[in-house]
């Protein structure tokens, strides 16, 4: 019964504090005003999947020389119920014009299509991150308690320290795919914990032993470097 008691306080401190640390980028992204270019980009790759290249074939011609109207340029940025949930157009014009890989772009124009058709709104990019944002924190807490040995308070420190840095902040409301990389290399790390514990034969409340001090401090590091 204690046990279950600890785990109930132990998921409910964690989500207060996920609560928190999400109400803060909230309000960072409402105080968000302009664009960066590659932002604009990522809003293009959605928007726009029936047109994969205006700078060449029949579109340049045009597009170019030519006044259009501001019609035709939210047509770029914008999802309208005939393109909702494309999603093979959109990997397709990101895999055409953009130099990342298209995943991104499919999550975001799952989002767009869901809540922000036929608008063009920071939000629908804040909240494809926020997803990955709240997920990055999980892992984060599961992999500070392998390193802090199963402790909950450093694990939560080393969420909250994170979670309310700049660097995770601007990830979440910049309109680009580094907030789901951070996640994915977080998993990654997280996985290479587990695979590590295997190889040293360690259980998870003894992963950062006296013989697997170097381990740590590698780990730490790692940490280090994504956020």
């Amino acid at each position: 019964m204690k046990n279950r008691n600890r785990v109930y306080y132990e998921i409910g401190i964690v989500l207060l504090l996920i609560i928190l640390l999400v109400a803060n980028v909230i309000y960072h992204g409402g105080q968000k005003e302009g664009f960066h270019t590659d932002e604009m980009f990522s809003y293009t790759h959605v928007g726009n999947t029936e047109i994969l290249r205006i700078h060449k074939g029949p579109e340049k011609n045009k597009y170019l020389n030519n006044w259009h109207d501001v019609s035709y340029f939210k047509d770029f940025l914008i999802i309208d119920d005939e393109e909702t949930f494309d999603l093979k157009g959109a990997w397709e014009e990101a895999y055409e014009n953009d130099a990342h890989p298209p995943l991104y772009f499919v999550m975001l124009d799952a989002v767009t299509s869901l809540f922000f058709r036929n608008q063009f709104t920071k939000w629908s990019g804040i909240c494809t991150n926020i997803q990955f944002y709240i997920l990055s924190l999980i892992i984060l807490y599961l992999l500070s308690k392998r390193l802090f040995r199963g402790r909950i308070c450093p694990s939560l420190v080393a969420v909250a320290i994170y979670g309310a840095s700049v660097g995770a902040v601007s990830a979440v409301t910049y309109v680009r795919m580094y907030m789901m990389a951070t996640f994915f290399s977080l998993v990654l790390i997280y996985l290479n914990t587990i695979l590590m514990e295997r190889v040293f034969g360690e259980s998870k409340d003894n992963f950062v032993s006296e013989k697997n001090q170097s381990n740590f401090w590698i780990y730490a590091l790692m940490f280090l470097t994504i956020a």
